[in-house]
């Protein structure tokens, strides 16, 4: 009788097999949605290596297979995915601005104006402060 492998080792051998990284995939998140799978634990010779960042996701590859890991929203800076952006106009205009993966604002001197990601839509208008010492 031949030795049953567990499940998780013949997921990651039929990915590997067909060469269709989506349905593979797909298979594997859905038994993690339904609590019964906690993930491939692959043991290699190679490390994991870092190989590119997205908006909410990283990449990761050793010599034979990727993994993909969720991660926090971050923003694009036009060169690279960053945590924040921040750019001091205090000077010049009286402000600044910072922008992150779910919100942008500009800071003034007693207000914040809120936007989305890319400070192209007004999400909040003013929001007024003090500060007492």
């Amino acid at each position: 009788m031949p030795k049953r492998l567990p499940l998780h080792i013949f997921l990651l051998i039929a990915l590997e097999e067909k060469g269709s990284s989506n349905s593979g995939l797909t298979v594997i998140l859905t038994l993690q949605a339904w609590g019964g799978f906690e993930g491939a634990r692959v043991e290699s010779g190679s490390q994991w290596v870092f190989v590119e960042r997205g908006a909410n996701y990283e990449i990761y590859r050793n010599s034979t297979l990727h993994r993909w890991v969720s991660a926090a929203k971050w923003v694009y800076n036009g060169t690279a995915w960053v945590p924040y952006i921040f750019t001091n106009f205090y000077a010049s205009e009286g402000y600044v601005t910072v922008q992150a993966g779910l919100i942008g604002a500009e800071f003034h001197k007693g207000k914040v104006v809120y936007y989305d990601p890319t400070l192209a839509d007004l999400a909040v208008g003013r929001e007024n402060f003090l500060v007492f010492r």
